[in-house]
């Protein structure tokens, strides 16, 4: 199955190992950056490559 374009609570709780609570803020505080930036966000839900870059997951060769 091909990799999902988006990130879930789910996601994002399993990767850092945090609670659902912790992931659910970490995903508003991403989608507020975006909007920001003026981009179209879905509640609950970040793109993938976004976590991934915020997280600092690049330099661990992912």
């Amino acid at each position: 199955m091909a990799e999902s374009y988006y990130w879930t609570k789910d996601d994002v709780a399993d990767i850092i190992q945090c609670s659902d609570s912790k992931a659910y803020k970490m995903i508003a505080k991403w989608n507020t950056e975006l909007q920001g930036k003026g981009y179209d966000t879905i509640r609950g839900r970040v793109p993938r490559q976004y976590a991934i870059d915020r997280l600092g997951l690049e330099a661990r060769g992912n």
